[in-house]
C-alpha cells in the first residue's frame, strides 16, 4: 500500500473539496448533543466518586436526587438521545466517504446534496447498525459512570474499566470498518462483516496510519488549546475580578475559537479522507 501517494491524495482532496468542509461542519453540529450528554454523565459521575465533604455545597446539592425513580428516567432519555445523535452522525459519515471516494479522481466531485442522497437500503442498513451495535457501545463506554450514579460501589467502577476499555476500542474499530463497508460497497448488511474484515486483512497498516494521525493531531488541538483556557480559568478564578473574566472570555473565544474551528474541521476531514482512501484502496487490490 503507497502510503505516501495516499496521503498525498488525502490532503489534495481536502483543500480542493468544499463539499467535505461543509459536510463535517454539519457532522460537528449533529455531534454536539451527544458529546454534550456524555460530558454531563462524565462529569456527575466523577463528583460522586470524590468525597461528599470535599465538595462545594452548589455541586452537592446537583448529586441530590429529588426522586430515586428519576435517575434512571434521566440516564434512559440521555441513553437515547446519544444513541439517536450518533445514527444521524454515521449518515453523516457515510456521505462523507462517498463524496471522498468521488473525488478521488482529479476534478471531479460532487455537490452536498448529492453526496447525502444515500439511498433507501443504505440508509436503512446504517441506521440500523447505529441503532444496535452503535447503542451497545454507547451503553459500554458510559456503564462505568452509570454503575457509580446508580450507587454501585466506586471500587466496582474501577475494576469493570480496564476490561471495558479493549471491548470498546475493537468495537469502534468494528463499527467504523462495518460503516465504510456499508457506505463504499454495494454489500447488504449480513455481507458487510465480511467485507470489512477482507479489507481490513489488506490493509490494516493503513488504518493504523489513520489512528495515528487522528491521535497526533488531537494532541496538538489539546495543547494549542491550553493557553486560552488558562487564561480563562484564571481570570474567573481572580478575586474580585469585575467585568475581567467576561471580557477576557470573549476574547479568547474571538483570537482562538477560530483558528482552533478550523484546526478541528481540517484534522476530522482530513483523517475521514485518508480512512476512505485506503479502505478504497485495499478494497481494489
Amino acid at each position: 500500500m503507497e502510503l505516501t501517494t495516499l496521503a498525498r491524495d488525502a490532503w489534495r482532496i481536502t483543500r480542493s473539496q468544499p463539499t467535505l468542509w461543509i459536510l463535517h461542519a454539519l457532522l460537528l453540529v449533529a455531534g454536539l448533543p451527544a458529546m454534550i450528554v456524555s460530558a454531563v454523565f462524565g462529569a456527575l459521575g466523577a463528583l460522586r466518586e470524590i468525597d461528599p465533604a470535599l465538595l462545594p455545597d452548589a455541586a452537592r446539592a446537583v448529586l441530590v436526587s429529588p426522586s430515586p425513580g428519576l435517575v434512571p428516567v434521566i440516564w434512559l432519555g440521555g441513553l437515547a438521545l446519544v444513541v439517536i445523535f450518533t445514527a444521524v452522525t454515521q449518515v453523516l459519515l457515510a456521505a462523507i466517504y462517498r463524496a471522498a471516494a468521488r473525488a478521488m479522481q482529479p476534478g471531479a466531485g460532487s455537490s452536498v446534496r448529492e453526496s447525502l442522497a444515500l439511498g433507501r437500503a443504505r440508509f436503512t442498513r446504517i441506521v440500523a447498525l447505529s441503532l444496535t451495535l452503535g447503542a451497545v457501545l454507547s451503553v459500554l463506554s458510559l456503564l462505568p459512570i452509570l454503575l457509580v450514579t446508580l450507587g454501585a460501589p466506586v471500587a466496582m467502577a474501577t475494576a469493570v474499566r480496564p476490561i471495558l476499555t479493549p471491548i470498546n476500542v475493537i468495537g469502534s474499530v468494528a463499527f467504523l470498518l462495518l460503516v465504510l463497508a456499508l457506505s463504499l460497497d454495494d454489500v447488504r448488511g449480513r455481507e458487510a462483516p465480511g467485507r470489512a474484515w477482507a479489507v481490513f486483512r489488506r490493509g490494516w497498516v493503513g488504518f493504523v496510519l489513520v489512528m495515528a494521525v487522528t491521535l497526533v493531531w488531537s494532541l496538538a488541538i489539546g495543547l494549542l488549546a491550553v493557553p486560552g483556557i488558562l487564561v480563562v480559568t484564571v481570570a474567573w478564578l481572580w478575586p474580585d475580578g469585575g467585568l475581567v473574566a467576561p471580557v477576557a472570555s470573549g476574547a479568547v473565544a474571538l483570537v482562538c475559537g477560530v483558528p482552533l474551528l478550523v484546526a478541528i474541521l481540517g484534522g476530522a476531514a482530513y483523517t475521514n479522507i485518508l480512512q476512505t482512501l485506503v479502505y478504497r484502496h485495499a478494497a481494489d487490490s
